[in-house]
């Protein structure tokens, strides 16, 4: 070689993440659930960040994940789609966990409150995964037009749905990736 010449470096290989499959994802192997923290993680926090009460998004990023994997060991269905099962989870948490955004301020809270008011995440998470029928979906619509609560919550679902479909890829921290693969691996069915 040479004099002066630049020192030839040795190529690091390319390590190439695992394809994330039902069957990776029931044996919780570490990579595929890597991968798949890796992949979605951030989505799914974007989503959280979104409806969560505030400072609580990442616990209820790791709940959708253990949530996920329970479905996971749960069905052996050869149909399964991860991706929609994600997706689901994510709606289901979100709705148990929301925090309606609704502040008193420039808008008038209803003098009363409806069972709907009281239901309204869940009958959202339905109607966004077309398990709402036609008829209660009307009823919702009607609904969030008279109710600034309830108005305020379908908007922050909204964004959050678009953050977790549309939104920039978002990469999470190590130790934020680190605590939803444990957490994931640490779901079980019983």
């Amino acid at each position: 070689m040479p004099a002066g010449s630049p020192t030839p470096r040795t190529r690091t290989p390319r390590v190439t993440p695992p394809p994330v499959t039902p069957d990776g994802l029931r044996e919780g192997d570490p990579l595929v659930l890597a991968a798949l923290v890796t992949r979605r993680g951030g989505d799914v926090l974007a989503y959280a960040n979104e409806v969560a009460p505030p400072g609580t998004a990442l616990r209820m990023a790791a709940a959708v994940f253990v949530e996920f994997r329970v479905a996971v060991l749960s069905t052996h269905d050869p149909d399964f789609d991860p991706a929609a099962e994600l997706l689901s989870a994510t709606r289901r948490i979100a709705a148990r966990q929301a925090e309606n955004p609704f502040r008193p301020g420039d808008h008038r809270r209803p003098a009363t409150r409806t069972t709907i008011c009281d239901r309204f995440p869940r009958l959202l998470t339905a109607w966004a995964d077309h398990r709402l029928p036609r008829e209660d979906a009307v009823r919702l619509r009607e609904h969030v037009v008279d109710c600034p609560d309830c108005d305020a919550l379908n908007i922050a679902f909204d964004r959050a749905e678009t953050a977790f479909r549309d939104g920039p890829p978002a990469e999470l921290a190590p130790e934020e990736t680190g605590g939803l693969v444990a957490a994931m691996a640490l779901a079980s069915t019983g």
